[in-house]
């Protein structure tokens, strides 16, 4: 029998932790395959040599464990539900105010425009792979809903606003893109004994309205413009239980009342995930 080192019993032992959660996880699986995919395939690249290729397959291990587990770190660097697949309803739904933002054709974007509708605000920004994957899963989920009812908003305020122009096009069509205004503070940050711990979005009477404590965050306004519900970490949109979920908010069915396909859990956007890093250009070792 083979004599393990420490460091390879300890990526066994993580392995083995994982192996009971991941089964019912398979948007974390692919994650995690997918994470390793680009360590691997950087190795030449990156002039990895074994230990360190080693180290890192067990950090991204780690991290994951964390994921799955939810262990906290009291930082922002962490979601501590990803792949949700269900949405947190909040008892007291309250008003944002308005929030104006810039869109990448330069109109200025406005929560006031789109009273009436259910709106999702999907925060996000440029380093965050689980927030290309979201915005995947998002693409399949706004086909099932009449597009009249529900507008769905991908807020990037930490990035230059050039960088969102040039890079957020491709997702137009399903989705509306926005920046921070130029000249305005969008958002604050609540930092605790000197150590970031994430973000407050203020509106445009200087409040702060939605907490940010990882990203991808999400959250959902009614028709009548109240924050009813939100997740922190990547959602899975495909669930049968958020179309539940949502069609509530919008006090309609899903269109044609179609329910999800049981064996449709896994969705087409998770299959593109499996040829990383071709199909979504995305490296986590920036």
């Amino acid at each position: 029998m083979e004599n393990l080192t420490p460091q390879k019993s300890s990526l066994l032992n993580q392995c083995n932790i994982l192996k009971k959660s991941l089964i019912q996880k398979p948007v974390l699986t692919k994650l995690l395959y997918s994470d390793i995919h680009i360590i691997v395939m950087s190795r030449r690249r990156m002039k990895l040599s074994n230990r360190n290729l080693f180290a890192s397959i067990v950090g991204k291990l780690v991290v994951l464990s964390i994921v799955v587990l939810g262990i906290g770190l009291g930082s922002s660097a962490f979601a501590t539900s990803a792949g949700g697949d269900r949405l947190d309803i909040f008892g007291v739904p309250t008003t944002p105010g308005d929030i104006r933002l810039a869109g990448i054709d330069g109109k200025m974007i406005s929560l006031s425009d789109y009273a009436g509708k259910v709106v999702i605000l999907n925060f996000w920004k440029k380093d965050c792979p689980y927030c290309v994957v979201e915005k995947e899963s998002l693409k399949e989920f706004v086909r099932k809903f009449n597009p009249s009812d529900v507008k769905i908003i991908g807020v990037d305020l930490w990035d230059d606003p050039s960088w969102i122009r040039n890079n957020g096009s491709k997702y137009l069509s399903h989705m509306l893109i926005a920046s921070r205004m130029p000249g305005k503070k969008a958002f604050v940050e609540n930092v605790v004994r000197g150590r970031l711990m994430g973000y407050y979005v203020i509106n445009e009477a200087n409040e702060a309205v939605f907490e940010i404590k990882a990203f991808p965050s999400t959250y959902v306004l009614d028709r009548q413009g109240k924050v009813v519900a939100g997740h922190t970490g990547m959602v899975n949109w495909m669930s049968q239980s958020i179309h539940d979920t949502m069609s509530s908010f919008l006090k309609t069915d899903v269109v044609n009342n179609n329910k999800i396909d049981p064996t449709d859990e896994g969705i087409g956007w998770l299959n593109k995930l499996m040829s990383f890093p071709r199909q979504i250009n995305v490296s986590l070792l920036k």
